[in-house]
């Protein structure tokens, strides 16, 4: 049979030329040539083109953003510059601020003195009227006790009472003696 078999695929080859040597079959191949052709031109319209489309879409996406992230870092640099700029403008307002307070507060503390001094100075003139004036009422009450004492030792002294009027005289006296 290996014998039949080699003469049949010999005829064959004859019948067919070089492609049937190799083991071609031109009905065959054209066949499969046109239905890889068909397949071809459906991968292309209906995986190929919406596949490079979505990629070129995507690619765009991907540029708009890394573009949009450097814009939002420049807007981020430039919004930190400014927060810096109002912090070190309110630090420096704030130090005026403080200074001013402190300048009122120092105002306010000698003007405190001020007043506090106008105080002292009326309460110690008031209350050197008050002891001139009581001084003034205890030298008085010293000399009538002491005219009282004189007559009381003049009326030892005399061993006479003297009358009302007489006693009052003669304290007056002693008091204009004494002044």
């Amino acid at each position: 049979m290996d014998l039949i078999a080699v003469v049949l695929a010999a005829e064959e080859a004859q019948e067919t030329g070089i492609a049937g040597t190799f083991g071609l079959n031109l009905k065959l191949f054209l066949a499969q040539l046109v239905n890889f052709g068909l397949l071809a031109v459906a991968l292309w319209y209906l995986l190929f083109k919406p596949l490079t489309r979505h990629m070129a879409e995507r690619s765009k996406r991907i540029e708009e953003g890394l573009e949009n992230a450097n814009n939002l870092d420049k807007k981020l640099a430039k919004l930190e510059e400014d927060r810096l700029e109002i912090i070190k403008r309110a630090e420096i307002e704030a130090s005026q601020v403080l200074a001013r307070a402190d300048n009122e507060a120092k105002k306010i503390v000698v003007e405190a003195g001020r007043e506090a001094e106008k105080k002292v100075e009326a309460v110690r003139e008031k209350a050197v009227k008050e002891l001139a004036s009581a001084k003034e009422q205890m030298i008085n009450e010293v000399k009538q006790e002491a005219a009282s004492l004189v007559v009381l030792a003049t009326e030892k002294v005399l061993r006479e009472k003297v009358d009302k009027t007489t006693d009052e005289k003669l304290v007056a006296r002693a008091l204009k003696e004494v002044n």
